[in-house]
C-alpha cells in the first residue's frame, strides 16, 4: 500500500478540497490559524509554516516561519497584538509576527498541551487542553494580560 499523504486542504467556495501544496508532504500537519489580518496562515505540524492568504482565498507558497525551520507545534491561536500562541511540547511559546519568540509557559504537571484558545466575556483568558501525570490532565485557564483576537 501507497504511503500516506501528509496534506493539509482547502475547500475554495462551491468547490472541492483541494491540497495547499500539492506535492509536498507537510511534516506531520495539525495545528492551523490565520493572523488577525486575515493576510497569512499559520500550519504547525513538525515545523512552522506561513502562507500568504491571496485576494481571491487562495494561498501563496509557504515559507518557515522561523528562521532555519523547526518550530514543531500543536494547536495555536492569535492575540490582539497578532502574536502567535503555539502548544509546543509541553509548553506555550509566544511568537511576534516576525517570528521572535516573546517567551514561554507551562502549566505545572502537564507533559504534552495538545492546543490554546482565548475566551472570557473580555478576552482575556487563555484555555490550555492537555495531559499528562495522573491528575494533570484536561482542561485548565490562565488569565492574561493581553486579550485574544475575537473570532
Amino acid at each position: 500500500m501507497p504511503p500516506t499523504a501528509k496534506r493539509a486542504y482547502r475547500v475554495p467556495p462551491g468547490g472541492q478540497p483541494e491540497a495547499i501544496e500539492p506535492n509536498v508532504n507537510l511534516d506531520a500537519p495539525n495545528g492551523m490559524t490565520l493572523s488577525k489580518n486575515q493576510d497569512f496562515l499559520y500550519i504547525a505540524g513538525n515545523q512552522l509554516k506561513k502562507y500568504p492568504v491571496m485576494a481571491d482565498g487562495s494561498l501563496g507558497a509557504g515559507t518557515n516561519f522561523l528562521p532555519g525551520g523547526g518550530g514543531k507545534g500543536d494547536g495555536m491561536v492569535i492575540d490582539c497584538g497578532d502574536n502567535l500562541y503555539v502548544a509546543t511540547g509541553a509548553n506555550v511559546t509566544v511568537y511576534s509576527p516576525t517570528g521572535t519568540v516573546l517567551g514561554t509557559f507551562t502549566v505545572p504537571g502537564l507533559g504534552e498541551i495538545t492546543n490554546v484558545a482565548f475566551g472570557g466575556m473580555d478576552h482575556k483568558t487563555l484555555y490550555v487542553s492537555g495531559q499528562g501525570g495522573k491528575d494533570a490532565k484536561g482542561l485548565f485557564k490562565i488569565p492574561m494580560n493581553v486579550a485574544g483576537f475575537p473570532y
